[in-house]
């Protein structure tokens, strides 16, 4: 109806100003980005939704929010995709989501561009499957991308652990002494890698 439609705008006015006093406040990017989906301004609502995510990764509502309008959209796969990641953000909450899904919600988030939700999920899917050379990779090639040659270190430390003739995880781990200035174990290390090429 139009009254309710007037009520929506007035709403979503009081949200934007409340979102000025704190513009990174997920609830409040939330709230507008709601307003907006239901005043059917969908590529609007979806912009909030995004902003959402970028500021916590964990707010499912948003996922579902951005399924809700893919799918009103047809898209359907689209759609699918962001009900699952809702999903696994509620059981990986309540510590139900299997360890071979984190690796595979991470990689969803990282096509996202959400690079922080994705580091940590990764970092908590290595902590229950150690074994698993992909994820120390993954997180590897983020840090050092990142230049946290700290967390590089130690995540390529587990990389050559697991995976002791990767000739690449040594170079990257080098090139991690060098600029930390460890030079000794750099050179020690681009040894290995020299040799195993």
């Amino acid at each position: 109806t139009l009254d309710g439609q007037k009520k929506l705008v007035a709403a979503l006015k009081v949200a934007m100003a409340q979102l000025e006093e704190a513009p990174e406040a997920p609830t409040r990017l939330f709230r507008c980005g709601n307003l907006y989906m239901r005043l059917g301004k969908f590529q609007e609502a979806m912009a909030y939704f995004k902003q959402v995510l970028k500021f916590d990764y964990e707010f499912e509502d948003a996922y579902l929010a951005m399924a809700y309008i893919y799918s009103e959209f047809n898209l359907e796969d689209k759609a699918k995709e962001f009900w699952v990641i809702a999903e696994w953000m509620s059981e990986r909450k309540i510590g139900k989501l299997k360890a071979e899904d984190y690796y595979v919600l991470a990689k969803k988030m990282e096509a996202m561009s959400l690079i922080k939700g994705a580091i940590s999920v990764w970092e908590e899917g290595a902590t229950m499957r150690p074994w698993h050379i992909d994820t120390w990779r993954e997180l590897s090639r983020f840090y050092l991308q990142m230049k946290d040659y700290d967390n590089a270190k130690r995540t390529l430390k587990n990389l050559v652990k697991q995976s002791k003739y990767d000739a690449m995880a040594y170079r990257n781990l080098a090139v991690c002494y060098q600029n930390t200035r460890e030079y000794r174990k750099a050179l020690v290390t681009w040894e290995k890698a020299l040799r195993l090429e």
